[in-house]
């Protein structure tokens, strides 16, 4: 596995190459494996907006995630080459989180 840090604009080139992403919502909204509710969520588009303020818009339909004060993005590849990209965003210690999606 491969693992390094990336600039929006290089995560920008990345998912321009696949068209489907798997959205982990479960650890956005706190649910644990025991949980009673967990969250499917694919995304066909992915709209980066690389000027200040940087945001991530994962959009499917009419619903949408966006993710904005990125803080970081970091890209992990594995050996079967699918990427996974953890998105460290939240400018508060309180109020950080990480969005994770991967290639599908």
């Amino acid at each position: 596995m491969y693992k390094d840090e990336i600039s929006i604009d290089t995560f920008c080139c990345d998912v321009l190459t696949t068209s489907e992403y798997l959205v982990d919502v479960n650890a956005l909204i706190g649910a644990c494996g025991a949980s009673p509710v967990h969250v499917h969520y694919k995304t066909d588009k992915i709209v980066v907006t690389n000027t200040y303020p940087e945001s991530i818009l994962l959009a499917n339909g009419e619903n949408y995630i966006n993710i904005s004060q990125i803080q970081k993005i970091i890209r992990e590849v594995a050996d079967n080459g699918k990427a996974t990209y953890k998105i460290v965003c939240g400018r508060l210690d309180e109020m950080k989180t990480v969005v994770k999606i991967a290639q599908t």
